[in-house]
Parts: C-alpha cells; sequence; structure tokens
C-alpha cells in the first residue's frame, strides 16, 4: 500500500445515459473523458472520488456509463457519495459508498442527499453511524459529502448547504481524527478551514457556476479535476486544474 494516497476528484458530472446529448452548450460525457483523460495522464491514482451529481439523468445506465469511461482510463478503486440530482439505489448499484482504507487513511462517505430534494441533511442514523466510525479508527480521515458544510460565500449557493452542518462539523472535529473534509455541488473551487480541518471543493466536469454571485450564473472557466496527495503523517497535498490550463 502506498505511503502517499493519490486521490482523483472527478465531481459533479451530470451525464445523461445519451453520450451525445447537450446541456449548457456543452457535452457532459465528452468534458468528464477529457479530464479524466488528461488527469491520469498527470498521474495514476490510487482512488477516485465523486462527490456527487454524477447524473442529470437519474437512471442505472447512466451511472453505467460514468464507470465504464473511467474503467477505459483505471483499474482503481472508485468511490461515491450521491449528489440532489441522483437517485440512491440506481447511483449505489454501481458506485461505492462504503469507506475504504489504505495504509494510513481512511475515506469515509456521508450522504447528505434526499432523493429528489434540493436541500442537504445528514440524518441522525447516519451522524451516530459516522461517529462511531470515527471513534473506532485510528487512521487518519478524508471525509466526503456533496453539500457544502459551511458558507462558501456564493450567496445563491450558501443556502443549499447541510442544513445541520454545523452539528456534522462538529463531531468531525471532536473525533481529532478528520484530517479534510471534501464536499461538491458548488461547481467551483473553495479551500477554506474548519477548526484544524482543512475544507476542500473540486471544480465540476462540466460547467461551472460564478464565484461569489448573489444570483444563480455560470462562470466562463473551462472544466477541472482536483488531485489530492493524502500523506502518512495526516498532511495533505491538494491542486486544482482545469482543462485549458492542463492541455
Amino acid at each position: 500500500m502506498p505511503d502517499t494516497v493519490r486521490a482523483l476528484v472527478v465531481t459533479d458530472s451530470h451525464l445523461y445515459d445519451d453520450i451525445r446529448r447537450e446541456k449548457n452548450d456543452l457535452n457532459p460525457y465528452s468534458t468528464l473523458r477529457s479530464v479524466v483523460e488528461t488527469a491520469t495522464r498527470q498521474d495514476e491514482p490510487d482512488v477516485v472520488i465523486t462527490t456527487g451529481d454524477v447524473a442529470n439523468k437519474p437512471i442505472l445506465d447512466t451511472y453505467r456509463v460514468f464507470d465504464s469511461l473511467l474503467r477505459e482510463f483505471t483499474d482503481c478503486p472508485i468511490i461515491g457519495t450521491p449528489g440532489n440530482h441522483d437517485i440512491k439505489l440506481s447511483f449505489s448499484t454501481v458506485i461505492s459508498e462504503i469507506p475504504l482504507e489504505f495504509c494510513h487513511w481512511r475515506i469515509i462517505p456521508l450522504d447528505t442527499h434526499i432523493d429528489n430534494t434540493l436541500e442537504g441533511k445528514v440524518d441522525d442514523e447516519n451522524l451516530a453511524a459516522c461517529a462511531a466510525d470515527l471513534a473506532e479508527t485510528e487512521k487518519h480521515v478524508l471525509m466526503m459529502l456533496h453539500h457544502p458544510t459551511i458558507e462558501i460565500g456564493t450567496k445563491w449557493i450558501d443556502p443549499h448547504r447541510v442544513s445541520n452542518g454545523i452539528e456534522v462539523m462538529d463531531t468531525f472535529a471532536a473525533s481529532n481524527r478528520v484530517r479534510a473534509v471534501l464536499f461538491g455541488h458548488i461547481h467551483q473551487v473553495f479551500e477554506g478551514q474548519y477548526n484544524t480541518m482543512r475544507v476542500f471543493a473540486t471544480p465540476s466536469t462540466c460547467w461551472q457556476f460564478a464565484v461569489g454571485g448573489d444570483s444563480f450564473s455560470f462562470d466562463d472557466k473551462s472544466p477541472g479535476w482536483r488531485w489530492m496527495y493524502l500523506h502518512q503523517d495526516g498532511s495533505i497535498d491538494s491542486e486544482v486544474f482545469r482543462l485549458d490550463e492542463a492541455l
């Protein structure tokens, strides 16, 4: 097992079962393919992480499209957590939500989504199970969710955050094992801090949302991905790339 875990984050892909279909003047299958192809030329992942909204049409065939595309470029484990555009049963049939362990790290998905609902919440049962998991592990932990747990400074997105986000973050912090929290949903870069935990979000592999806007708006930045290097001592190096910068 590697001393440093190379995690490739590709998220909010909004795929259809029809790989020719476009939305917002973009083909989400084509941009995801370009992202994965370019990223895997940069480095070889030990794990691929997706923080939700894999599908815009959340049927089983769409998730199979996602898995099939990734398998053209890597045979490493894929781990995810569903987003508000996903449907739990179809998602989890194809994409693993089971915590994944490496030599010094444990990656734990925590479901914030509710089928057919925009808002996010972690129910009491799932939060209690997560707290128990954190109490048992001696490894460094990367928590992954779909909805943001804290404000990101984009006014129209901030109401979408996990309704009990502070309780969730305080649960993570109390464990003293969580080194970072990774979420999706926001289609933009975010890096912050909560207590001793680093907080990350990753650009979408398709369309991007404008940073800091008061109302819904797109950004003209290109699709992106994030590399996270999870080191043996619990430290993390991370960098975001975009297609127009990496090609």
